[in-house]
């Protein structure tokens, strides 16, 4: 893989919990995108991701999967399971890179803050 320059490492999402352990969703990178997925009093927790140096899929049971768009380097579609993230992809993500219209990322979450709104 080429060496990236994100323009995007920043994003607000919701913990949730399953068999598989603790994880994270609902990334949006403006603060409202994640608060329309809330619910009642959930806490949000602002972020900031790297792109792994370990792109081997299903290593763990939790690991986190984003789509790079080609044009302009922008996080998007972050799953916590790369099957998650293939679901986005009629055709599957194979199929769109070979378009070169993006690729499939494993991420890793740098710094996790719950966040506090100041306003």
């Amino acid at each position: 893989m080429n060496k990236l320059v994100l323009k995007n490492n920043t994003f607000f999402a919701l913990k949730d919990s399953n068999e598989k352990g603790t994880h994270y969703k609902n990334f949006y990178s403006n603060i409202k995108g994640t608060q329309m997925c809330m619910g009642k009093s959930e806490p949000i927790f602002k972020i900031e991701v790297k792109i792994s140096e370990n792109q081997e899929k299903d290593v763990d049971p939790i690991e986190y999967w984003g789509w790079i768009d080609n044009e302009d380097n922008y996080i998007s579609l972050i799953y916590p399971q790369y099957f998650l993230l293939s679901m986005c992809f009629p055709y599957g993500i194979e199929a769109t890179e070979k378009k070169g219209q993006g690729k499939a990322i494993k991420l890793k979450l740098t710094k996790i803050e719950e966040y506090v709104d100041t306003v």
